[in-house]
């Protein structure tokens, strides 16, 4: 028996490239986002590194110097900036300055007194007795909401490892004092950077 062959119609044709292009825009979409994502991330860890160095320089060379994180017309700018030269090492350049395109905002809680900008100021000084303390909110916009990607970093005002969280941190479980914690963290963190001392810092 001979078998008919059935021809495909035109508008067949169109439903299955209209299918085709709700997919590949659906696809788009996805990549999109999650190289949004991925970019956010890795700038929020390059700033944190930062974060980390100007903590080592203080604690290692004890140097005094600030951190200063200032809004840009498209992104932040952050730089390390040094009290006065550090005796027996010099950072190399990129180390001490960078720009971030993803993070679109920078937020210290609570703000300090009098302070407007959008931006923030971390010091690092005194060998640790003067330290930033607050909440840094790093973020892809100036509120949350739907599409919007934030961390949270603990400035506990005195060296300590540092971190980020998705989750908004409190001021009770960020900045709340407990004598014996602070003292164990501390000296932890005292300990692993006496082991870098002799060699420097690594980049």
């Amino acid at each position: 028996m001979k078998i008919k062959r059935r021809h495909v119609t035109l508008l067949e044709i169109l439903l299955v490239l209209a299918i085709l292009g709700i997919v590949g825009g659906i696809m788009g979409i996805n990549i999109r986002k999650a190289l949004h994502e991925q970019r956010f991330k890795s700038e929020v860890e390059v700033l944190i590194n930062q974060l980390r160095l100007a903590q080592e320089l203080m604690l290692i060379f004890n140097g005094d110097l600030y951190l200063t994180l200032d809004a840009a017309q498209d992104g932040i700018v952050s730089k390390i900036n040094l009290e006065q030269p550090l005796a027996s090492w010099t950072p190399p350049q990129k180390s001490l300055s960078h720009k971030f395109t993803t993070i679109r905002r920078i937020s210290l809680y609570p703000p300090p007194v009098g302070d407007t900008s959008k931006g923030a100021l971390i010091k690092f000084m005194s060998g640790g007795a003067i330290m930033t303390k607050g909440i840094l909110r790093m973020s892809t916009a100036e509120q949350d909401g739907p599409g919007v990607l934030s961390r949270y970093l603990c400035l506990p005002g005195y060296p300590a490892p540092l971190a980020s969280v998705a989750r908004q941190l409190t001021e009770e479980e960020c900045l709340t004092k407990d004598e014996a914690f602070d003292a164990q963290l501390t000296g932890r963190t005292m300990g692993e950077l006496k082991v870098e001392k002799g060699v420097g810092v690594e980049q």
